[in-house]
């Protein structure tokens, strides 16, 4: 299935074509209409230019090669071949005297009606005399030369054309440019979050299928488990998700993670040396701690990336990471009470619910699911909290890139939210001394002291509240 992408370019291509090629009718119409499509997708793909800076789109480019796309000459090739087609097609218009005799005949063939009729059942195919005087003059002043005239229009699409291939270039620079470490570990969470609601129940189904079928609950051990993470990990292997990766893992490091599992046993013949040289790529991107792995977000996140036109790489990856954590589940008893959230605090997440309405949130200024992030602000400032301390709401919202860095209008949003006052200034200044980096901030002074532990605590609620939501995705099905 195409992308809405490259269906917006062929479609614009296709239609630049035909509007400097032969056609039927006034040539003018095809070109006005083309310049209309030719500035709706330039501003849309300026937005998604601007969109990748902040966050990246994981299908941008699955199936558009931008720099062939944002080739000009490419496009005036298209112009010329067209062109010279039509020389062959040519189509020659019925004269007419001039434009404002055509609108009225064109005019004519739509029956009067009375102004005090207008608007009633079956008058749809009717004008009244004020609109047929609008429609008269439309129709003129389209193909009134004085207007709309040629070369008016073919420098207007030009410059539109110009454009539109210079973001569509941009685009492909930011696609494989350098981003911070936040940029890679927000797509890693953001994929999370959609592969959990996309094939979150239907791996959970398949592990519990796979307890079911190959085990008695009564022998499910540290043992057999782990032989299910070894099996996993050749699934992952063989879906291809390292084949684009380069191996620069060294000697020594490549013989220190084969004491850390063995291929050696499995049911079928496998090529065991490339499952160790995928296993020493896989361990680029998890940790390996007391005998667990543990996911990198941010090399996760560029791994990404670099997989990101083939869908079931993506899949097969997060599926992997669903089938470990449910292993660990069954590993760990006292994990398995707290991701079902059978103690207090679990159940404090699972009952945490936005109070807000959509609109609210929407106006909330929060780009990443407001309706988390203003339940947790809602659960910690019920306390009455100091007005000083919303100024480490505001540095963790920005640290994490889900608001602008407006502290005026973070202010004012949430004021009128939650039905406060908060003084910007008085915020701003205490920012400028004290950083945006709540982890940063001195702990001489016993009040920073204490604001920042409040700035530590909500990031901490709002990192396991995300996670809790992901979790009762799965366990919805159960």
């Amino acid at each position: 299935m195409k992308s809405k992408y490259l269906n917006n370019l062929e479609a614009l291509r296709e239609a630049y074509s035909k509007s400097y090629g032969n056609c039927v009718g006034n040539a003018k119409i095809y070109k006005l209409a083309l310049l209309f499509a030719m500035f709706e997708n330039y501003e849309l793909f300026k937005n998604k230019r601007d969109e990748l800076k902040e966050k990246f789109i994981i299908d941008i480019d699955r199936d558009v090669e931008y720099t062939k796309w944002g080739d000009y000459n490419s496009w005036l090739h298209l112009k010329t071949k067209a062109g010279e087609k039509s020389e062959m097609l040519r189509y020659d218009a019925a004269c007419y005297k001039d434009g404002l005799w055509f609108a009225n005949r064109m005019a004519d063939m739509l029956p009067p009606l009375p102004e005090e009729n207008a608007g009633k059942p079956d008058t749809s195919m009717s004008l009244t005399y004020k609109e047929r005087e609008k429609f008269k003059n439309t129709i003129n002043n389209l193909i009134n030369p004085e207007v709309f005239n040629d070369p008016m229009l073919d420098h207007t699409i030009d410059k539109s054309l110009k454009l539109l291939c210079g973001e569509l270039l941009e685009i492909d620079k930011i696609v494989e440019g350098e981003h911070s470490n936040d940029y890679f570990a927000r797509l890693f969470d953001e994929q999370d979050l959609f592969y959990s609601m996309r094939i979150g129940a239907k791996t959970l189904e398949e592990h519990n299928r796979w307890k079911k079928n190959f085990l008695d609950v009564k022998e499910i051990n540290k043992e057999t488990l782990q032989w299910r993470i070894t099996n996993a990990l050749v699934e992952l292997f063989q879906s291809g998700v390292f084949n684009m990766v380069s191996d620069a893992t060294g000697k020594k490091q490549k013989e220190a993670y084969r004491k850390e599992i063995s291929f050696e046993d499995l049911d079928e013949p496998k090529d065991i040396k490339k499952l160790y040289k995928n296993y020493a790529l896989f361990r680029g991107i998890y940790s390996y701690e007391n005998g667990e792995y543990f996911v990198n977000k941010v090399k996760a996140g560029k791994l990404l990336r670099k997989i990101r036109k083939d869908t079931s790489k993506i899949e097969a990856f997060f599926k992997f990471h669903q089938t470990l954590n449910h292993v660990y589940m069954d590993m760990d008893g006292e994990k398995d009470t707290e991701t079902h959230g059978s103690d207090n605090g679990a159940n404090e997440l699972d009952q945490l619910t936005c109070r807000f309405s959509k609109e609210q949130q929407d106006e909330s200024g929060i780009s990443y699911r407001p309706d988390i992030v203003l339940a947790v602000i809602d659960s910690m400032q019920r306390e009455k909290i100091p007005n000083t301390y919303w100024l480490a709401f505001f540095c963790v919202l920005l640290q994490k890139q889900w608001i602008d860095d407006n502290v005026r209008a973070f202010a004012s949003k949430m004021s009128s939210i939650f039905d406060i006052k908060l003084d910007h200034s008085a915020l701003s200044r205490s920012m400028k001394d004290l950083g945006n980096d709540i982890d940063q901030w001195p702990e001489e002074d016993g009040r920073v002291r204490k604001k920042k532990a409040f700035g530590q605590e909500f990031q901490n609620r709002l990192d396991a509240y995300i996670k809790c939501k992901k979790m009762a995705i799965l366990n919805d099905t159960k």
